[in-house]
C-alpha cells in the first residue's frame, strides 16, 4: 500500500466525508461549515450555519441536507441558507450525529445519548429514520452509540459503527426504510471507538477508529485485512473512498476532541492513501 500523506491542514474538526461529483465534501463540525476539497487540494466553504453540524447527504432530487447536532434537527440548503427540514424529536439525547441517505431518500441518523464531554457513562442510543417527506420515526430503539454509517451497493444492508461498544454492526434494510435482523460484523480492541466507515468493491469495510489512531479494513466475516497507522496523536474520525476510480482513501483527522481547543488550534487535517480497491455504496 502507498504511503499515507497529508493533503490539507488547518481545519477545525473535519467529519462526515462524502465523495460527490468529483470532489470531497465534508463537515467542519464545530465551525458549522460545509467544506469541499477540490481536485487541486484547495478547500472552499460551500455553506455555513450558526450551530454545530455533523452528518451530510443528498436527497434523490439533489437537495443537500445536514444534521444540526444540538438542535436535533435536519436542515436543507435553500439557496445560500439552511432551513429546518425535519425535527428528530430526540431532545433527551446529548447530540444528534452522523447521517446516511439511501437512493430512495430514506435518511438514518444516529445519536450520542450521554454527555461524554462531561464524563457521563456510556448508555445506549438510537437510530432515527426520516422518510422522503421528513417524517421521523425511531428505526432502532437501542444501540451502542450509532456513529458512522454506510449502505451496501445493492441498497439492502446498513452498516453501523457502534463507537462505545467497539463493534461494527449491520442491519437488513428494505424498500420502506425499515431495519431488521441485526448482526455483528466485527469487533475492535476495547476503547478503539470505531467512527466513520466506507465500503469497497471487494465486500470489505474501512473503519476509522478515533481512539486507536488506526484505520482498519475488515471483511464481512470480521477478519482484519489491513491496518493503516497515522502519525502520533493524530486521531482518524472518518474515511471515504474517492478520487480517480474511487481508489483514494480520504481520512479525516484531529489532534483534539475538545471543541474550544479544536476551534483555537485548528489541528484538523485530511490524509490520503492510494488503495487497490474502489469505493462502492454510500457514502
Amino acid at each position: 500500500m502507498a504511503q499515507v500523506k497529508s493533503v490539507i491542514k488547518g481545519l477545525c474538526y473535519p467529519e462526515s466525508p462524502r465523495w460527490h461529483q468529483g470532489e470531497l465534501w465534508f463537515t467542519d463540525v464545530f465551525l458549522g461549515e460545509i467544506k469541499v476539497l477540490d481536485s487541486h487540494n484547495k478547500v472552499r466553504v460551500e455553506a455555513g450555519y450558526d450551530g454545530v453540524l455533523s452528518g451530510i447527504g443528498w436527497m434523490p432530487n439533489g437537495d443537500f441536507c445536514a444534521v444540526s447536532v444540538f438542535e436535533h434537527k435536519v436542515l436543507k440548503k435553500d439557496g445560500e441558507q439552511f432551513i429546518v427540514w425535519a425535527d428528530l424529536h430526540d431532545e433527551e439525547s446529548f447530540a444528534s450525529n452522523d447521517m446516511i441517505i439511501d437512493e430512495r431518500g430514506h435518511a438514518f441518523i444516529g445519536n450520542i445519548s450521554f454527555n461524554y464531554m462531561q464524563g457521563e457513562a456510556p448508555r445506549t442510543g438510537n437510530i432515527k429514520h426520516l422518510d422522503i417527506d421528513g417524517h421521523c420515526t425511531t428505526a432502532v430503539a437501542e444501540i451502542g452509540t450509532a456513529n458512522g454509517m454506510a449502505i451496501s451497493a445493492d441498497g439492502g444492508t446498513l452498516f453501523v459503527a457502534e463507537s462505545f461498544s467497539d463493534c461494527l454492526s449491520a442491519f437488513k434494510l428494505d424498500a420502506k426504510g425499515q431495519l431488521c435482523h441485526k448482526w455483528q460484523v466485527a469487533s475492535f480492541p476495547n476503547g478503539s471507538c470505531p467512527d466513520g466507515i466506507c465500503l469497497d468493491d471487494q465486500g470489505a469495510i474501512w473503519v476509522a477508529c478515533s481512539q486507536s489512531c488506526f484505520v482498519y479494513r475488515v471483511s464481512l466475516q470480521g477478519e482484519y485485512l489491513e491496518q493503516i497507522s497515522l502519525p502520533e496523536e493524530v486521531h482518524p474520525l472518518a474515511c471515504v473512498l474517492g478520487g480517480k476510480d474511487r481508489k483514494t482513501l480520504f481520512i479525516m483527522t484531529t489532534k483534539t476532541f475538545d471543541p474550544d481547543d479544536a476551534i483555537s488550534r485548528l489541528t484538523g487535517e485530511i490524509y490520503t492513501v492510494n488503495v487497490d480497491f474502489s469505493g462502492v455504496g454510500r457514502p
